[in-house]
């Protein structure tokens, strides 16, 4: 089955997160924090995302994308019918 989302992180699970800088930690490093859903990430040195995140999510994504590979998959193969 796959997971319902509400309203506010409707558009971060379509279109992406859209983040924007919380705050600047005195390793030279940042937070960022999506505007839609306040999820917060922690960037590096180089700016590249620290992911320590829950590997379940992870999953999950891709569950998600088979599924609708998956159902475009089925369209096509009926339409060509």
């Amino acid at each position: 089955m796959m997971r319902t989302y509400t309203d506010i992180a409707l558009p971060c699970a379509v279109l992406g997160h859209n983040y924007h800088k919380l705050k600047d930690n005195s390793d030279q490093t940042s937070q960022i924090i999506c505007k839609n859903c306040g999820i917060v990430v922690n960037t590096d040195l180089e700016g590249n995302f620290d992911h320590v995140h829950n590997p379940k999510t992870h999953i999950q994504g891709t569950l998600r994308k088979l599924y609708h590979l998956k159902l475009q998959f089925l369209k096509r193969s009926s339409h060509a019918s």
